[in-house]
């Protein structure tokens, strides 16, 4: 019976360690994707003011400086264009969204590998055969928790995607509404 309940210890202690490299990777994602959530947020903030200023920027005409320059017109162009793209992509990669789907997912892996833990310390509290018992059921309520926890991370992250294609489905659908089919005539 001890060699049975040392096997079953030995595989929740790999299965917690298990647990705890994928509940570090999703930190570390959650911490990526918000990390880009927030710059695009800024960038987008930045940009939604400083397009339409830029825009509507009447230079002296007198002056040769850089604002009257091409280059200056380009560069409002291609900061107007990124204001757009900064929006777009925010809502085309849904890194909120993401960022909350990784943050769960590894807040319930760890309060998973805790559970683990405490369960390894107080294992040598009961008999053998009520030891045995407790850690076999552990293992597999483990198995199944961490599996449900996985499968769930997936779900959210196909439904994040297929939520976003459908907004961006809509949008363009919407946009050609408005505008209409393509001329064919000149």
């Amino acid at each position: 019976m001890a060699d049975k309940i040392d096997i079953l210890k030995s595989s929740l202690f790999e299965l917690k360690q298990e647990i705890n490299n994928e509940a570090k990777k999703f930190e570390k994602e959650a911490k990526w994707r918000r990390r880009f959530d927030i710059s695009l947020r800024a960038i987008s903030a930045i940009l939604a003011v400083a397009a339409p200023a830029l825009v509507t920027y009447q230079p002296d005409p007198t002056s040769t400086g850089f604002v009257n320059s091409e280059y200056f017109r380009v560069l409002v162009i291609l900061l107007v264009g990124f204001s757009g793209a900064s929006i777009t992509l925010q809502a085309v990669f849904a890194f909120d969204k993401k960022y909350a789907n990784s943050k769960i997912t590894s807040v319930q892996l760890m309060e998973l590998e805790r559970k683990v833990d405490f369960d390894l310390k107080v294992s040598d509290l009961f008999d053998e055969h009520e030891t045995y018992r407790n850690l076999r059921n552990r293992l597999e309520e483990v198995a199944k928790s961490r599996s449900a926890s996985l499968r769930t991370y997936v779900e959210e992250d196909i439904n994040t995607v297929l939520s976003t294609d459908a907004r961006v489905h809509d949008a363009v659908d919407r946009q050609n509404d408005n505008n209409g089919p393509p001329s064919t005539t000149s």
